[in-house]
């Protein structure tokens, strides 16, 4: 037994009874559902807040898609390590590169694999460092999809991970090929320093070139003449008028070009709207060629906030907006073309200044004897840069002092003469025997000088030299020398500038005369490559022209033999005889030589001495027998597949400038132009040849077949014809009935074999003209009489309208008979209701002859391959109708015949028209359609 105390006992907790339990239950039941519908609600709002974000997020993506689409850029993300693979591309790939970005995301190599050759090794190099620093801009060309490289510049940024190591990229591609194009414009202003014959030529060449890129049909360049009456053309695309014809007057009459000069603000005509009056050229202004225009851009000229000119251009045959790039491009020239005619005016005026002021050996002493006046010296000396390195141009010391004139020395970092040029501050030594801080000083002193003065030549704010005094007295020198020195510093400093100038406008107008002569050349090579497929001559010329301008002593092009895996000679300049003939017999294999190492390389190889530098004995000994010592190859490649190489060969030693790399590279190009022209011409030619043979056999088979066939045939339905005559006896109905259906589809396979032949002899040109005089209305109305019965079955209206004074013609009227029997019987078959309408009038000195109906017209699609052989109009309403396809092609090729033309006019739904032209006499035969 448990002893419980009383202590520790609970109090009883008194039974429930059953009406107390039911309300405690409806209690408990209560407060749960009210607790459920909180939860409920509470789930409800965040449902909904969900939805809602989920709705914001699909619009936000849908915003984002299309901004992706229509974007000009293309937006991408790539792996940020291996082969940079894409994992994100917008869709505009597919309109500015022209590939899906399925082929973009399913390539790995996608963007290594079509980097231009020259760009790539620097690109993959500039963009690890990029991707180092976190992203950047590059740009490069690319392969677009139709073959050719565009420029495209590429800005990105990498994404990092928690660790700080990048695992994507995320940029953008945009297409700058027509802002590279811009850039071209920008050239210096070399021809600006020639006499005015020179600038005019310029300016028309710039302005072709302007045109041809922008692809705008006028441009032309105006400034004032000396009164500010007119505006004058400096340059016109235009040749129809004279050039000093192409003016117009500064005032209201002269419309567009005359406000753009007064307001100095652009003028831009669209096409679209009415042009403004007061924008209008007045007469007789209006009618110069150069001026008429669809569409005007009329920019201003402008040199130091100044209005010179004006650059008008646009398009003549067009309507068409200027897009912002192409003004950007036009704002350009003309702030190019801005420059180079304000400094050709400037340079005019201050010509015989210069002239008087570039005379420095006469200025240098006149300079010293000019100090010596002011102000005592033992010694004098001018140092100016020259060629990276100091020129002492003046020196003239008094013993015991020494003279340095002429000689040159390496700018050194710390010396006085240094200081000097980079501060562009005097420099004052009272006394070098108290001591010195730059080097140099120490050295004068060792001769025995003891005071010194430097002084900066600066001209526009650039030190262009410095002039200096020795004196073996100590403290020679003051403050007041410097002021008493400075006055005489600025015009010796402006003639050293001057002539520093002048030197380089002279060596950019020589550069410049070279350059056009290149341009000239090459302008003759690609009217050469584009004018004959002479293969000799083209590569002939393009070989001699690369040997002068390289300034070379020979050179050759070779074609590439695939199979053989050798370089086949093609065309020669300065080679002699046994060389070539060595060539020749012994070709250069791929790998050997620089020839064939370019080829393998991809890229110009030169040897600037064979005799030092490794290169094959064999082709060494053959180039040293010629006196060649230096040689640069540039390979001919097509899509970076070889071609062959051009070669240049030197009889001095020496490495070649990239210019003339540069320069024989835009020959290799030529070159491989015109090896691909005549390969694909030979290819053309062949394939014609196999073509001719093919369709000459086919015209002779069906001509042969047609006969064979004619003859059993024509048995067969003499047969039934007698059959149904009852010659052999009567024939029952049901036989009768048969036999004519065999008559029928016998007649019908006749008509087919028939115009099989007729068409084959016209294709093997053993089809001609019987002429002879004829009444087109004659011809028309026999035409109308023999199908008038097949209209009538149908119910349509045949109409005729000829005029009785057409004159008689000269052609075959039975065929022209055939044609129009085959247009209106076509137009009856494919007419249900209406009528068919034939007319002939004589517009232009020609007959021309029309055959309307009111059918169901032809489809765009098909209104040119009705007229080829065995081709009918792909319309559901044509099936059924019957007919070989062949009709409408005899009937062209015997227009053709005559000398005239056929064609078809037609909205469906609205019938079709189909018309042909006959000259009125054809004198002679023809067997050509």
């Amino acid at each position: 037994m448990v002893l419980i105390h009383m202590a520790d006992a609970k109090p009883a907790i008194a039974p429930m009874t059953p009406v107390e339990n039911e309300k405690e239950l409806q209690r408990r039941v209560l407060g749960r559902t009210a607790e459920i519908l909180r939860i409920n609600e509470s789930l409800t709002r965040e449902l909904a807040a969900h939805k809602g974000v989920e709705v914001e997020l699909e619009q936000t993506r849908a915003r984002l898609q299309h901004v992706l689409a229509v974007s000009p850029a293309i937006t991408y993300s790539t792996e940020a390590a291996g082969g940079f693979a894409c994992t994100f591309v917008s869709e505009s790939c597919k309109e500015i590169m022209g590939y899906t970005p399925r082929e973009v995301l399913d390539d790995p190599d996608f963007w290594t694999t079509r980097l231009h050759p020259q760009d790539g090794p620097r690109v993959l190099a500039e963009f690890a460092q990029l991707i180092e620093h976190g992203g950047g801009s590059l740009e490069y060309r690319f392969r677009h999809r139709d073959g050719h490289y565009r420029w495209f510049q590429d800005t990105f940024r990498v994404i990092r991970n928690n660790d700080g190591r990048p695992y994507e990229i995320v940029g953008s591609w945009v297409d700058i090929t027509a802002r590279r194009m811009a850039e071209s414009f920008r050239v210096l202003y070399q021809a600006s320093l020639q006499q005015p014959q020179g600038i005019k030529k310029w300016f028309e060449g710039i302005l072709q070139t302007g045109r041809a890129v922008l692809h705008l049909e006028t441009m032309n360049l105006l400034h004032p003449d000396a009164e500010g009456l007119w505006l004058r053309a400096v340059a016109s695309t235009e040749t129809e008028e004279p050039l000093e014809a192409i003016r117009v007057p500064i005032g209201p009459d002269g419309g567009a070009l005359a406000r753009a000069y007064l307001t100095s603000e652009p003028v831009i005509w669209d096409g679209q709207s009415p042009l403004a009056g007061e924008l209008r050229l007045k007469a007789p202004y209006d009618q110069l060629a150069a001026f008429r225009s669809r569409a005007l851009a009329v920019i201003p000229l402008l040199a130091e906030g100044h209005t010179i000119g004006v650059l008008a251009a646009g398009w003549n045959h067009a309507r068409r907006s200027f897009e912002p790039a192409m003004l950007e491009s036009l704002q350009l020239l003309a702030s190019q073309a801005a420059r180079a005619l304000d400094y050709a005016r400037l340079y005019a005026v201050v010509q015989p200044v210069l002239r008087r002021s570039l005379q420095l050996k006469e200025a240098y002493p006149a300079f010293a004897e000019a100090v010596k006046a002011l102000v005592n010296y033992d010694r004098i000396g001018v140092v100016v840069p020259e060629g990276g390195k100091l020129l002492m141009a003046l020196s003239v010391a008094e013993p015991p002092l020494a003279s340095y004139e002429g000689e040159s020395w390496e700018q050194t970092e710390g010396t006085a003469v240094d200081w000097v040029l980079n501060h562009k501050q005097p420099r004052l030594v009272y006394d070098l025997a108290n001591g010195h801080t730059l080097a140099d000083e120490a050295f004068i002193a060792k001769a025995g000088v003891r005071a010194s003065l430097l002084l900066p030549l600066v001209s526009g704010g650039e030190a262009v030299g410095a002039f200096f005094l020795d004196s073996l007295t100590p403290g020679a020198y003051t403050e007041r020398d410097i002021e008493l020195l400075e006055p005489l510093a600025q015009p010796l400093a402006l003639a050293i500038e001057n002539t520093r100038l002048f030197e380089e406008q002279q060596e950019r107008a020589q550069e410049l005369a070279r350059t056009m002569e290149e341009m000239k050349v090459l302008q003759q090579i690609s009217q050469a490559v584009n004018s004959t497929l002479d293969l000799q001559t083209v590569l002939t010329t393009i070989v001699s022209h690369a040997v002068q301008l390289s300034g070379t002593d020979a050179g050759t092009i070779d074609e590439y033999d695939g199979q053989n895996a050798q370089f086949v000679l093609r065309a020669t300049h300065g080679m002699d005889e046994p060389l070539m003939a060595a060539l020749r017999a012994s070709p250069v294999r791929l790998g050997e030589g620089a020839v064939g190492r370019a080829a393998v390389a991809r890229e110009p190889v030169q040897f600037a001495d064979i005799d030092v530098e490794a290169y094959g004995p064999r082709l060494r000994s053959l180039l040293a027998r010629s006196g060649f010592r230096a040689i640069l190859v540039v390979p001919l490649l097509r899509e970076d597949r070889i071609v062959g190489g051009l070669a240049v060969c030197r009889r001095r030693p020496g490495e070649f400038p990239q210019k003339t790399v540069d320069l024989l590279k835009t020959f290799a190009d030529q070159s491989v132009l015109a090896i691909e022209n005549a390969r694909l011409f030979r290819e053309i030619e062949d394939k014609g040849r196999q073509l001719e043979i093919a369709s000459r056999h086919k015209s002779q088979f069906l001509a042969n077949m047609s006969h064979e066939l004619r003859t059993p045939l024509n048995a067969i339905l003499g047969y039934t014809e007698l059959i149904l005559d009852d010659i052999y006896g009567a024939v029952p109905a049901r036989i009768r009935e048969v036999l004519a259906r065999v008559d029928k589809n016998g007649r019908h396979l006749l008509a087919l074999i028939n115009d099989v032949l007729h068409l084959s002899k016209i294709e093997a040109g053993s089809y001609t003209l019987d002429l002879g005089d004829y009444s087109m209305k004659e011809v028309v109305q026999a035409a109308v009489t023999g199908v008038e019965a097949l209209a009538t079955e149908k119910g349509l209206a045949l109409k005729v309208d000829v005029p009785a004074d057409l004159p008689a013609g000269r052609g075959d009227a039975r065929r022209i008979t055939e044609v129009l029997l085959n247009l209106i019987g076509n137009a009856i078959k494919f007419t249900e209701n209406g009528e068919v309408r034939i007319g002939a009038a004589l517009p232009d000195g020609a007959f021309q002859v029309s055959v309307a109906d009111t059918g169901p017209g032809i489809a765009l699609a098909d209104q040119q391959r009705i007229f080829e052989a065995f081709q009918q109009a792909d319309d559901p309403g044509s099936h059924g109708k019957g007919g070989t396809g062949l009709g409408l092609s005899i009937a062209k090729k015997i227009i053709a015949q005559h000398g005239g033309r056929m064609w078809v006019e037609s909205t469906p739904g609205h019938g079709a028209t189909f018309r042909f032209t006959l000259p009125v006499r054809v004198e002679r035969k023809t067997n050509t359609p």
